[in-house]
């Protein structure tokens, strides 16, 4: 009973995600760590070095104790074991025990220096290695289980020899070196959580399958005959919740704050992951799964088409029932867990929308619901893609109604995964709108938000390329070689499929993301704008363009067009605003944002501006005049007509 093992991909994808966004993040935010290439060559070197020696300090000890008297008076391993193990522990022993000082002294030399910091290729090394000796000793114990429950009760002594190595490695590790030197971070714990929980709810599902194979027998009275022992996966249950409750209950979610030197645990990044990526989705996942598995065979068999009888057609029902309950057990557990602690007081994004009554949320609220939503999307838009597909064949080919191959069937699986998925993420895309209703900027933001739109129309405007170059081709070759037909309608059915399920999908989260991106612009401040020159009051000023026909100037009011050229002139005339306005060096979003404000008179000469008159109408300022113009250009005629349109007006006219 391994679906949980199958589920691995999705927590592995998950946590490549988590990884990165907080590797940019702690880039982004925090304090850089200066790091030089020349220590962290060496560092990389002495810790890869250590690990390579511990493996092979393992291979020796586990070749030695093979070789070890079996009965007290010969021996029970070859000579080449013997061998092997010797050459590896005097070399090997030796190597790793001068690494390990060379990083002990290196440890003084940083908590001498003021450092007390744990050291990062330290880190690395012990999570490695904990993890390494960790699924080591766990395949052990279900070695060593299998052993002691096969029929003649024969114990392997090579694989006793590896279950005692790997257990006092991983002892030696976890309460010897790791309180040594020091640990950043918890991704041991969040490790060996989803290793102890992956083994628990294996050897959990195993056992309630059995017992519902028992049940199905006494009622149906068809044996399923299955071939394992429920005492080795009751043993490997075991194994596995003893390892998730030291690792989980003991110390990742214990109530009391971490230590200073491994850092907070609940409510931690990494806690929120674990309990999401490892917990929560492959538990929703495998409810999906089989819920949607079971329906259909329900459906199927009273109301579609099966030739078989009731024993042989609910057979898997026992495995769905098992990994139904293992699904809900993980779902539901972390679920409270996720309500009960991984809520913050106040949300750390944008605190300025906090609104009393609403539950707050963060970052690992979102990425789980918006992950989820996605798989909701995604069987939805697969179950459309495939209702569309089969209305084009039962279209193209009407036999099918009378014929044995009804699509009865293949609608009522589709049919089922469309409820199924539809209902999924109506539920939690409406938790996802109710919180962007609340707080709109902060939900609108989100980094899950935007990756899950932008996935959205990525992989949407994929599929839909890819369809319709499918159906371009499978039309233009029929259309070619003089062949269209039912066939070609076949081959169109599936393309077709997916680009109509697709358009309709990207075309909703168009208009959600065009609904996003309205929201952060209201919220930024309006950019500094060109001077509203134009307006009401600069017609006023010059209600007609007084034109100097003997020098060929013009007088006009200034457009936006003219920011530009203004600031241009006013930085050729500095000395300008040092008459009145005040300081002169200015920028020219501080010039445009002064104009906003101003009536603007320009001078021009054809296409040139050889001058501008600026009036401010800010009452905070008072009346201010600033007049600029070209030191090319300062003649009599000029400053005329600068003289005239600098006469003091009322900024209401």
């Amino acid at each position: 009973m391994m679906l949980f093992g199958s589920l691995l991909p999705l927590v592995v994808l998950g946590g490549l995600v988590f990884v990165i966004v907080q590797g940019f993040r702690s880039i982004a935010n925090s304090e850089s760590e200066p790091v030089e290439p020349a220590e962290a060559a060496k560092s990389f070197a002495l810790h890869l070095g250590l690990f390579v020696a511990l493996i092979a300090c393992a291979v020796g000890l586990i070749d030695l104790l093979q070789a070890l008297f079996e009965n007290g008076d010969r021996l029970a391993g070859s000579s080449s074991d013997l061998a092997r193990g010797l050459s590896l522990l005097i070399v090997a022993g030796p190597a790793y025990w001068l690494l390990l000082r060379a990083i002990s002294r290196r440890a003084t030399g940083r908590v001498d220096s003021g450092d007390s910091r744990a050291m990062r290729g330290w880190t690395v090394y012990l999570v490695v290695a904990l993890a390494t000796t960790l699924v080591a000793l766990l395949i052990s114990v279900g070695q060593v289980a299998n052993d002691l429950t096969s029929a003649n009760r024969d114990v392997d002594l090579a694989e006793v020899a590896q279950l005692v190595v790997w257990l006092g490695l991983w002892l030696t590790h976890w309460f010897g070196l790791r309180p040594q030197f020091g640990v950043r971070g918890d991704a041991h714990l969040a490790f060996g959580t989803t290793a102890g929980l992956l083994w628990l709810l294996s050897g959990l599902g195993a056992v309630t399958y059995r017992v519902l194979e028992s049940g199905y027998d006494a009622i149906v009275g068809a044996p399923l005959e299955s071939s394992f022992d429920t005492t080795l996966w009751l043993v490997v249950s075991a194994t596995g919740g003893v390892v998730w409750m030291w690792h989980w209950l003991a110390v990742f979610d214990a109530p009391a704050p971490g230590s200073p030197v491994e850092g907070a645990r609940r409510g931690s990044s990494l806690w929120f992951f674990t309990v999401v990526v490892a917990g929560i989705l492959p538990g929703l996942v495998a409810m999906l799964v089989t819920v949607t598995t079971m329906v259909s065979g329900v459906l199927i068999w009273f109301v579609g088409t099966t030739d078989q009888e009731a024993a042989d057609f609910f057979r898997p029902g026992a495995v769905l029932v098992a990994a139904l309950f293992v699904g809900f057990v993980a779902w539901a557990y972390h679920r409270w867990v996720l309500d009960a602690h991984g809520l913050p007081a106040v949300a750390a994004d944008h605190p300025e929308e906090e609104v009393v009554g609403v539950t707050a949320r963060n970052e690992a609220i979102r990425f789980h619901d918006y992950v989820v939503v996605t798989l909701g999307l995604v069987a939805v838009v697969g179950a459309a893609a495939a209702l569309v597909a089969l209305a084009i064949n039962t279209i193209a080919d009407q036999p099918l109604f009378a014929g044995s191959s009804r699509p009865d069937n293949v609608l009522i699986v589709i049919v089922t995964v469309l409820g199924v998925g539809a209902g999924l993420w109506w539920h939690y895309w409406g938790i996802i709108e109710t919180a962007r209703s609340a707080q709109p900027v902060a939900e609108s933001d989100s980094f899950w938000r935007k990756l899950y739109l932008i996935a959205s129309f990525g992989l949407g405007g994929l599929v839909l390329g890819v369809a319709l170059i499918w159906v371009l081709f499978a039309f233009l070759r029929d259309l070619i070689d003089g062949a269209l037909g039912r066939q070609t309608i076949e081959d169109l059915a599936n393309p077709i499929g997916w680009a109509v399920a697709v358009v309709g999908a990207v075309w909703y989260h168009f208009g959600v993301w065009q609904t996003d991106r309205a929201v952060l612009e209201a919220r930024q401040p309006p950019p500094p704008t060109a001077p509203n020159l134009s307006s009401a009051s600069l017609a006023g000023t010059v209600a007609s363009s007084k034109v100097n026909e003997a020098v060929g100037l013009s007088m006009r009011p200034a457009t936006s067009d003219d920011a530009g050229e203004l600031f241009t002139l006013q930085r050729a005339d500095q000395t300008s605003l040092s008459q009145e306005w005040g300081e002169p060096m200015e920028t020219f979003a501080e010039m445009v944002s002064r104009l906003a404000v101003s009536d603007t008179t320009i001078i021009a000469d054809g296409h040139r501006i050889i001058g501008f008159v600026a009036h401010s109408l800010d009452p905070s300022v008072g009346s201010k005049i600033q007049a600029v113009i070209a030191p090319d250009r300062n003649t009599p005629e000029i400053v005329g007509l600068l003289a005239s349109a600098s006469s003091p007006r009322d900024p209401t006219s």
